[in-house]
């Protein structure tokens, strides 16, 4: 519990702000000495593990179809032997040689070869450009299905859970970025939420901090007003990526646990890196594919009385030091997350 006069730092404390709403925040191998000083770290390592067996995380093989399929393609582009019409045509061209989620990769792949440049920029990527040239070629093909009615969406309004309820504890912020059902021509239930923070904001632990709370808010608000099984929701920082699942796991209990980091390429000669970490989006797709549904009937009477509200905006504002420090210790700081998964 906390006294009365006191605040919780933000760039230390993301465990504990988001436990208020009942959330727990996993990160392997980063938790607070708080959480620590209740839970042995064999229990936590082990807690860990049984995570990500339930998710079926790191349990893939390399897709060596998809590797052999792409890289000759792109090794001839890097050669000139062929352009990047060329290369995306033929890409493109592997729907039927390719499983359904190897191929959303080789979209995602097509769709870099038409928006990256040759070669790195050297001049400082601001967040749009970042946003439109980097980031949506790779992910929207990833989880975008327009004849599904999925759609990828940088949104600047509102987040629609908002909307669509009474509720006071509903945060009225916007994220940066959504992946939304339609209802007919209305925008339905949110299945993903992303923020995006250019690389000059790497050792801005305050901010990195802020968003992780705030998308951890809005995948938990979306859960309990559309009724999802999951959200999952993406932290990019420059060209890093970080993807969670929030998960409605038990009786008064939200996982939000990482479930996987993707570099994202900045030229054309990155993309074969790119295509080395497809187990990781496998991974990822598989995940969102199989949690980020809604319940059926009978599931949402049995898991209704699960749900608890969210801390009310305004009283999470009042217990949240305002004030920012970049030597208080942060568990979720990008140099210490990229450092930790680098594989």
């Amino acid at each position: 519990m906390l006294d009365e006069d006191e605040t919780l730092c933000l760039e230390s404390h993301v465990q504990h702000i988001l436990a208020l709403s009942s959330i727990f925040f996993v990160k392997p191998l980063q938790f607070h000495e708080d959480v620590k000083t209740y839970i042995p770290n064999t229990v936590l390592d082990q807690m860990v593990d049984d995570l990500q067996t339930r998710y079926h995380i790191n349990k893939r093989g390399t897709p060596l179809g998809l590797l052999s399929k792409t890289l000759p393609l792109l090794d001839n582009v890097r050669t000139r032997r062929i352009d990047q019409d060329e290369a995306t045509a033929r890409l493109l061209l592997l729907k039927g040689d390719l499983p359904r989620d190897e191929f959303r990769i080789a979209k995602s792949i097509a769709m870099l070869l038409q928006k990256l440049p040759e070669n790195r920029i050297s001049n400082t990527i601001m967040e749009q450009e970042l946003l439109t040239r980097f980031i949506e070629p790779a992910l929207a093909p990833l989880f975008e299905n327009t004849i599904g009615k999925v759609i990828f969406r940088w949104t600047a309004t509102t987040n629609d859970e908002c909307r669509e309820t009474t509720v006071a504890t509903i945060s009225q912020d916007r994220p940066d970025a959504c992946i939304s059902n339609l209802d007919g021509v209305m925008w339905g239930a949110t299945l993903s939420f992303g923020e995006v923070k250019c690389f000059s904001q790497m050792g801005n632990n305050f901010v990195i901090a802020k968003d992780l709370v705030r998308l951890a808010l809005f995948a938990k608000n979306s859960i309990d007003v559309h009724n999802l099984h999951g959200v999952l929701v993406f932290q990019v920082i420059g060209r890093h990526a970080f993807f969670y699942l929030v998960n409605l796991l038990s009786d008064a209990l939200y996982i939000m646990l990482e479930i996987g980091n993707i570099e994202l390429p900045g030229c054309l000669m990155d993309l074969p890196a790119y295509v080395a970490q497809a187990h990781r989006l496998l991974d990822i797709l598989s995940l969102y594919d199989d949690m980020c549904i809604s319940w059926t009937a009978t599931e949402t009477k049995h898991f209704s009385t699960r749900k608890r509200k969210t801390l009310a905006a305004d009283t999470q504002n009042n217990i949240i030091d305002k004030t920012r420090n970049r030597k208080r210790p942060s568990i979720t700081s990008f140099k210490l997350s990229y450092l930790t998964h680098i594989s």
